[in-house]
């Protein structure tokens, strides 16, 4: 794999990296105990993230790989992996490209685009199992249900007083009352 494609993709995902990094550590410390929560939900949750992170982890090391040829990052955890790549600003002499990286390297930037992808729905996925697991700064605010149900109450309103609706329904109801008085 070209090392500048590698350096830009790497580059790319940094921001979904460290966001699934930090969903990933809270709901390990709920797991271990440490932070208040449901401590068997994140047990569980934890035990089904292998065969994805493993995906996720295969992908990095082969980027870093790449970059860092002289490097082995097979003994490396998916946490660790994106520890690295985190931490340490990944360059090589080789990673410095132009628009001929562009133009050589437009399949293999298409095919790694999915890395980033995976990394966004991982910090995703991690994010709402935080929120399943007890830990309420993780829970996202339900904008969608706010808007739905805001629009019907406000659509509701105006039908009730810009439109004949108030008085059929009184009319239709009211002789059914009157009816039944009598």
């Amino acid at each position: 794999m070209d090392p500048r494609l590698a350096q830009i993709e790497i580059n790319k995902m940094r921001g979904a990296l460290a966001s699934w990094l930090k969903w990933r550590m809270k709901i390990m410390e709920v797991a271990r105990g440490k932070t208040p929560g449901n401590t068997d939900l994140a047990v569980q949750t934890l035990k089904g993230y292998y065969p994805e992170e493993k995906a996720l982890a295969n992908k990095l090391q082969e980027l870093l790989e790449a970059i860092e040829p002289g490097e082995d990052f097979s003994n490396l955890d998916p946490v660790e992996l994106a520890q690295y790549t985190l931490k340490n600003e990944v360059s090589s002499p080789a990673a410095q490209g132009g628009v001929l990286t562009w133009v050589i390297g437009g399949g293999t930037l298409i095919l790694l685009f999915t890395i980033k992808t995976l990394a966004d729905q991982a910090s995703e996925k991690r994010q709402l199992d935080a929120c399943a697991a007890g830990i309420e700064s993780a829970c996202p605010f339900p904008w969608r249900r706010v808007l739905f149900f805001g629009g019907l109450a406000i659509t509701g309103y105006f039908i009730w007083t810009k439109t004949d609706v108030q008085q059929w329904l009184k009319g239709a109801f009211g002789s059914k009352r009157k009816e039944l008085s009598d």
